[in-house]
């Protein structure tokens, strides 16, 4: 039987019959109970009987046999280990029909538990059902359901009406302060254009002024030359000199007087402009602001 049939690689002694998938190994029956009593997870399968023999050729297994009167013999006994192995797939079949027919019946069982409990669920769905539904609560529901919708439908109503009264507010705001912003440039620019106006007025004056001193200056050497010829011929003729000095003193005062009065007048005038301006800068700060918080 060693001359045809492969055997287990663990006893050496019975031929390998089953397979495992994991283990990638072939082994015999018993050596497979013995391996496998712990790794239950692998999977197992019987080598079919064309994968059990050796390849070697009858001509290799009668030289094998010393003694070729013993050939019926020995063919006999392969019969018999054949028979003993179609014995042990039968039982390997049979035990794996059992736990198979074990598992089935759990699942049945569980089956059959989860199927009377969702019937169970069903009918008390139907029962709740038909109570809610012959209480009469239902066109209950409906109306409070329809009111709450109704006054839901008020409030965003109300809330929208409120909005746009706000956007018309500040809309309104917004006009009022694009007129006012247009009123403002409108004086900011004809205030820029008197400023203008002014500042030649003072250039005018500046020069007019410019000449009036140049003019005085050159009176003034014309009296001071007058002064000095009155002093060497006026006291031959009698005439009191210091009298020409007292008038030429009070001319020269009231010349210094209107030129401070002068220079008071257009520090005035710069300082109110300065006022001014400060002023019309202020309102367009405000303004900015205001356009700025809205």
């Amino acid at each position: 039987m060693s001359n045809i049939l492969r055997l287990c690689p663990k006893c050496q002694t019975s031929p390998a019959t089953i397979q495992c998938i994991d283990c990638e190994e072939k082994m015999c029956y018993s050596c497979d109970q013995k391996v496998h009593k712990k790794l239950k997870q692998h999977k197992t399968d019987i080598i079919p009987y064309s994968q059990m023999k050796q390849i070697k050729s009858t001509s290799f297994i009668i030289s094998g046999i010393k003694d070729h009167s013993n050939i019926s013999q020995e063919l006999q006994q392969e019969l018999n280990e054949l028979e003993a192995i179609i014995e042990a797939k039968k039982s390997f079949l049979n035990k794996q029909e059992e736990k198979w027919g074990i598992q089935i019946n759990s699942l049945e069982t569980q089956y059959q538990k989860k199927l009377e409990q969702f019937e169970k669920e069903i009918e008390s769905n139907e029962n709740q059902f038909k109570n809610y539904y012959s209480s009469g609560n239902t066109t209950q529901t409906i109306t409070d359901i329809k009111k709450q919708m109704e006054a839901q439908k008020q409030q965003a109503w109300k809330q929208l009406n409120d909005k746009k009264e706000k956007l018309l507010e500040k809309e309104k705001l917004l006009k009022d302060m694009i007129s006012t912003e247009q009123y403002c440039s409108q004086e900011i620019q004809q205030k820029r254009k008197l400023i203008n106006e002014y500042q030649i007025f003072l250039q005018k004056q500046q020069a007019e002024k410019d000449l009036i001193k140049e003019e005085n200056q050159k009176i003034m050497k014309q009296l001071e030359s007058i002064k000095n010829l009155c002093n060497k011929n006026l006291p031959e003729f009698g005439i009191n000199v210091e009298f020409l000095d007292k008038q030429m003193k009070l001319n020269r005062i009231n010349n210094n007087k209107q030129e401070e009065e002068q220079e008071e007048e257009e520090e005035d005038e710069e300082q109110k402009k300065e006022v001014q301006d400060n002023q019309n800068e202020q309102q367009q700060q405000q303004q900015q602001q205001q356009q700025q918080q809205q």
